[in-house]
């Protein structure tokens, strides 16, 4: 399972699992990481609802998820961004 108690940014790719059931133990987590300051972005071509609650809700183009998330890649990688040790 994704450590969403020790994030600081979660961003979620077409989150079906998380965005309809309140009980779902997935969503939960993701709601107790925002409460503790986590920033939630959401990639979804609808306004689902973890998408209502994210920070950050950018509507795709349906089966354009993959594109825009190679281009924060590019971004990432030509600003030096990323944690080349970790990498």
């Amino acid at each position: 399972s994704p450590d969403y108690a020790r994030a600081r940014f979660i961003l979620l790719v077409s989150a079906k699992l998380e965005s309809g059931h309140y009980f779902n133990p997935h969503a939960q987590r993701i709601i107790e990481a925002k409460a503790s300051g986590a920033e939630i972005a959401v990639l979804d071509i609808r306004l689902s609802n973890t998408a209502s609650v994210a920070d950050h809700w950018l509507p795709t183009r349906p089966g354009s998820e993959a594109a825009v998330v190679l281009a924060m890649v590019g971004v990432i990688c030509a600003e030096g961004l990323a944690d080349r040790a970790f990498l």
